[in-house]
């Protein structure tokens, strides 16, 4: 999602589309996560035979076992987890591989990346302290040479010890995690991810750490009236459908989000990102 998109070509598809149909209830989906940052997924429901949930339900996301960046769910699972559990401070590591010890096939790559996470395990547990990660494995578009991108938590481990325990080549960068300015990781992970067409064409893959809090699914077909939706789908621009999620999210600030029509239905649905106010510097624990 990039910017704020009301998808005003869509409208009238839209509104044909709502046109007779009787919207039973709508179906709200949260995924929010401890910085403050949430996901929201809006459909109506018009089956005859669905039934409201009679509370709203909460559970745990499963992560995807092959996580592979060229499917949304599993790009939207990275983001969560990456929003979930780092905060600003953490550290942002990209390591390079000196000619001598590049790897020759994704194998060898996993095998050195193990061996490093190994270590920085080991130093965590030295000074107290669980290891925290995730991390993307990428191949180069034009040389295939691989890269990794790992996040890890800052537990006042100096940059320097971590970057000496790479001992495939002598470049290694550890930076400081900074925050959007809306308070989310978005950027950074949008960047690691790249886009989905890259991801199919050049191997780009995802994994994190057992000890990683997952994501939240909240599933409530009692919080958004068929008459809030609408005004959701039906806003012509921008400013509209921004003033429309503003007043229905009141405790949050809106990031970005989109409208548009489920293929195969023909239904509208709305999936919107947002922040919790007073939230944009806030600290995990």
């Amino acid at each position: 999602m990039r910017g704020l998109t009301a998808l005003d070509g869509l409208v009238m598809s839209i509104n044909n589309s709502t046109t007779g149909v009787k919207m039973r209830f709508v179906r709200e989906k949260k995924y929010p996560c401890r910085n403050g940052y949430m996901e929201v997924d809006l459909y109506h429901i018009n089956d005859t035979n669905a039934h409201k949930l009679p509370r709203a339900k909460r559970e745990k996301i499963s992560l995807p076992k092959q996580k592979n960046l060229n499917t949304e769910n599993s790009r939207r699972a990275m983001r969560l987890v990456f929003n979930n559990n780092f905060k600003a401070g953490d550290y942002y590591i990209t390591p390079t591989y000196s000619p001598e010890f590049l790897p020759a096939n994704d194998k060898e790559a996993q095998k050195a990346l193990n061996a490093y996470i190994r270590k920085l395990r080991t130093l965590y547990r030295r000074y107290g302290h669980e290891l925290k990660y995730l991390y993307v494995t990428e191949k180069g578009t034009k040389n295939e040479r691989v890269h990794h991108h790992i996040i890890v938590n800052n537990v006042g481990i100096s940059r320097n010890d971590i970057e000496d325990l790479w001992s495939f080549g002598s470049i290694v960068n550890v930076d400081r995690l900074q925050p959007d300015p809306d308070g989310s990781f978005n950027c950074l992970a949008e960047y690691l991810m790249k886009s989905a067409e890259n991801a199919e064409k050049h191997a780009r893959k995802w994994n994190c750490s057992r000890n990683v809090c997952h994501p939240v699914e909240r599933l409530n077909d009692n919080a958004v009236s068929p008459k809030q939706f609408r005004s959701l789908i039906e806003a012509k621009r921008n400013d509209e459908l921004q003033r429309a999620v503003e007043r229905l999210y009141k405790e949050h600030n809106f990031i970005d989000g989109y409208v548009s029509v489920n293929e195969i239905t023909g239904l509208p649905y709305v999936k919107l990102r947002l922040m919790k106010k007073g939230r944009q510097h806030s600290v995990l624990t």
